[in-house]
């Protein structure tokens, strides 16, 4: 019995090790939607909803949230480099993913918010697929 326990101890710490510390600029910016929780790794920073479905209205005000977390506070982000943001619903089946990061992020805020929303989301966003994400 205690070997299952050490064991599922070790699994634990070593999922948990992956993580990396959410922005709090990010946090701030996210805050007032409905977020089932926020996670961080190397590559993507993935948002799940407390949706059953995620619009591209949902969607949207998620990438424009985080990335207006880095307008605002520019140095908020620290070593943070992640390349995508997926925007999941609260099942984990059916979302929307963001290709890019701060780059991304700082181009976003150089453009009018109808031209973000027509021209530049479109460009860089794909469908979640759980088997291949």
């Amino acid at each position: 019995m205690k070997k299952i326990g050490l064991t599922l101890l070790l699994i634990a710490s070593i999922q948990s090790g992956h993580a990396e510390p959410v922005p709090a600029s990010i946090t701030k910016q996210l805050k007032s939607l409905d977020i089932k929780s926020v996670e961080l790794n190397s590559k993507a920073l993935r948002v799940d909803m407390n949706r059953p479905r995620v619009t591209e209205d949902i969607y949207a005000t998620v990438i424009n949230s985080v990335c207006t977390s880095l307008i605002l506070e520019p140095g908020s982000w620290g070593k943070t480099d992640f390349q995508r943001i997926e925007v999941v619903n609260s099942f984990g089946a059916q979302g929307r993913v963001f290709s890019g990061g701060a780059a991304e992020c700082k181009a976003i805020g150089k453009l009018t918010m109808d031209q973000v929303n027509q021209e530049y989301l479109p460009e860089h966003t794909s469908l979640w697929s759980a088997s291949g994400n």
